[in-house]
């Protein structure tokens, strides 16, 4: 599959500043004959019901927002790394209640959670 692509600087959603490189090539796929996918297996059986959990905080503030804006950090940090933190936990065999693990969602994308003045967020 041939690609053309450009790598762009948005200054606000979908309006573009600048061009940071263009990227031309071939994608080529092949099928991984006899692959272990055990690793992979295990760790969605043991954190598919948080992220369960994830998609259905946004689902909810999808309902009562039309836009969202996201913060792109909070204390150095941005939100994928304390939630894929917490999957690692209970893929690791950490034991969390289902109302623990709702509160901890919350609170953590609430934290990222911007209000429109904040000039530093993105929205989405």
């Amino acid at each position: 599959q041939e690609e053309h692509n450009v790598k762009a600087v948005l200054k606000a959603p979908g309006e573009v500043e600048s061009s940071l490189a263009r990227e031309i090539g071939i994608a080529r796929y092949e099928r991984i004959g006899d692959f272990d996918t055990t690793p992979g297996d295990e760790y969605w059986a043991a954190t598919a019901q948080f992220w369960g959990e994830v998609r259905n905080y946004w689902d909810e503030a999808m309902q009562t927002a039309t836009r969202i804006r996201l913060k792109p950090e909070v204390d150095g940090r941005k939100l994928f790394q304390p939630l894929f933190e917490r999957a690692r936990a209970i893929a690791d065999g950490g034991r969390f209640t289902p109302e623990e693990n709702s509160a901890f969602i919350s609170e953590t994308i609430d934290a990222f959670r911007a209000t429109p003045g904040d000039s530093t967020s993105a929205e989405y």
